[in-house]
């Protein structure tokens, strides 16, 4: 119906867009979601731009990529950071060995496929140790893109209420 109004450009954006459908028990939910707009008359570009789960991006979507011109070839998949005190404190999983071993799994197979990630600096509680482990970790596992943000405080998030706050200026 989208298509058929001239809408070209579809960009399939969730808080973790790799679990689409895991709610209705499908099986490469977000592969069969991606294959099913790719194929629409008139529908230019399919794009997954953001917070892709690493773990969870399968042999079947990079199918669809290889498939359809008409679908992205990039994930970013959004790290966050590579030290594990960091991740803790933002309660997160991961750590730098995870991402040095397999920074995401089947998509290196494929050299078409580009893995944008970003990165947050001045975290509460960084400490020096924690940004050397990030940027040793960025150097190894080479991204194709990289963002780095500096922290910023949020009202009503948890890590407004976290001590240790890291002056803006060291970042």
């Amino acid at each position: 119906m989208l298509a058929a109004q001239g809408v070209k450009e579809f960009v399939l954006i969730s808080q973790d867009t790799t679990n689409y459908g895991t709610d209705l028990a499908l099986k490469d939910g977000l592969a069969r979601l991606v294959d099913s707009i790719a194929v629409v008359d008139g529908v230019q570009w399919v794009a997954l731009p953001l917070l892709l789960t690493r773990t969870a991006i399968t042999n079947e979507l990079l199918d669809v990529m290889a498939r359809r011109d008409n679908v992205c070839n990039y994930f970013d998949i959004p790290l966050q950071h590579a030290s594990r005190n960091v991740l803790g404190r933002m309660r997160r999983g991961g750590n730098r060995e995870a991402y040095e071993r397999n920074d995401c799994p089947h998509s290196r197979a494929r050299a078409d496929v580009a893995i944008r990630t970003t990165f947050i600096v001045g975290f509460p509680g960084e400490r020096d140790e924690d940004s050397t482990s990030c940027w040793t970790s960025l150097r190894s596992v080479k991204f194709d893109r990289v963002g780095v943000f500096t922290y910023s405080d949020e009202e009503n998030s948890a890590a407004f209420e976290l001590d240790e706050k890291v002056d803006p200026a060291d970042c």
